[in-house]
C-alpha cells in the first residue's frame, strides 16, 4: 500500500501554501470574515477560538511545488479533496 501524502506535514503545508487563502475571502466570501489562524485553512473566524498569536500559512505557490519532494514525491500526487460546503457557497471548492 502507498503511504498518504498528507501524512507528511511538508504535502500538508504545501496543500496550504498553494491555497490563495486572502483572495477566496474576498472574492467568494466577499471580504467578510478572515482565514482562521487556529487550523491555518480557508476558514472564516466567527466567533472565539481562534488563537490570535497564530498567523495562516502566505499563499506562497512556489515554495508549495517545492515541498511535497522533499517529501517523497518529487513527481507530485494524485490525491482527492473532500470537502462540506453549505448549499450558499458551492464556489469554495472551485477556489480551492
Amino acid at each position: 500500500m502507498d503511504p498518504v501524502p498528507v501524512a507528511d506535514t511538508r504535502v500538508r503545508q504545501a496543500l496550504n501554501l498553494a491555497i490563495d487563502k486572502d483572495a477566496i475571502m474576498k472574492f467568494v466570501f466577499a471580504g467578510q470574515g478572515v482565514p482562521a489562524p487556529m487550523y491555518r485553512l480557508v476558514l472564516m473566524v466567527v466567533a472565539g477560538g481562534a488563537d490570535a498569536s497564530l498567523q495562516p500559512y502566505p499563499y506562497n505557490p512556489q515554495r508549495a511545488k517545492q515541498l511535497p519532494g522533499r517529501g517523497g514525491y518529487p513527481n507530485g500526487f494524485d490525491t482527492k479533496i473532500y470537502s462540506y460546503v453549505t448549499a450558499d457557497l458551492p464556489e469554495l471548492n472551485a477556489a480551492v
